[in-house]
């Protein structure tokens, strides 16, 4: 059995060829599914509680993810079976398991190649650098933009920043997960906010992706443009959107030309990514 420090330094290297590969810079985040369907791969969110995701090699690849995984996990699960195509593993299913534990060679470095390839300490380094943060002292509210800013979960970017990048201790892991989304939500909007809440500024570089019934926060200085969303609270410094139907919007700064889109798509979706914000299932 291979070392798993070879492993995870093979996954790495794996990473960083590919974004090179595609023309992405090592200090980005990556629009995951943009990249893997210019890939080649189709990708499908499936009407399934049991799967987590699935590749499939023939008779074209594909990537299947479960409907109903959190957004930050069915984009982790995205970039893991990405790296069963890339490393020629054959076709693969990965189950739901509460504790979950990589016992396989070929899970474990596509765990390893997901983290760095949407998380590579480059860019990590650049926005905690532009930010003027300090990752020994992160707070929740900064590891919750993290998050957002990757688009993966709030305890998979804690995660990856102890025990794969090894930029934060294990101390600080335990005391960043002690604080749950609900209360860091609660924190920020002094409001009640069971479904996701997502943070962006003018520092992020690539299009956001919400649900129906998802907030978003933006600083004063972010405008916003569209139908798909309402302002649902003025706070004293940023404003709080809700996602209410599906479409595409955006998002501006009209004192440095900085401008994103905002993609809705209805909660659970079933079908194929590409129709994901027109709101249509695809069958075929």
């Amino acid at each position: 059995m291979m070392n798993r420090v070879l492993l995870s330094k093979n996954a790495y290297y794996s990473s960083v060829k590919l974004r090179k590969r595609i023309g992405l810079p090592l200090d980005v985040p990556i629009p995951i599914y943009d990249i893997v369907e210019n890939y080649g791969i189709d990708v499908r969110f499936l009407d399934t509680k049991s799967i987590e995701g699935m590749y499939s090699k023939t008779p074209g690849p594909a990537i299947l993810i479960g409907a109903y995984r959190p957004k930050g996990r069915q984009t982790f699960t995205c970039a893991h079976e990405l790296a069963h195509h890339i490393f020629d593993h054959g076709s693969k299913i990965d189950e739901i398991k509460e504790y979950k534990i990589q016992d396989s060679e070929e899970e474990f470095l596509a765990d390893c190649f997901a983290g760095y390839f949407l998380i590579p300490p480059f860019a990590i380094n650049y926005i905690v650098k532009l930010k003027k943060w300090s990752l020994s002292k992160l707070t929740p509210i900064q590891t919750l933009y993290l998050s957002n800013y990757f688009g993966v979960g709030y305890t998979t970017i804690i995660n990856h920043l102890c025990y794969s990048l090894k930029l934060i201790s294990t101390d600080k892991l335990r005391e960043l997960v002690s604080h749950s989304k609900k209360n860091i939500y609660n924190q920020l909007t002094q409001m009640t906010i069971s479904s996701d809440l997502l943070i962006i500024d003018n520092c992020h570089k690539i299009n956001m992706d919400v649900n129906v019934g998802d907030f978003v926060y933006t600083p004063k200085d972010i405008f916003y443009e569209g139908i798909n969303l309402s302002l649902e609270n003025i706070l004293s410094d940023g404003n709080l959107y809700k996602a209410v139907s599906v479409g595409i919007s955006r998002f501006t700064n009209n004192q440095n030309d900085w401008a994103k889109y905002c993609r809705i798509s209805k909660k659970d979706f079933v079908g194929r990514n590409k129709y994901k914000h027109l709101g249509e299932a695809d069958d075929a």
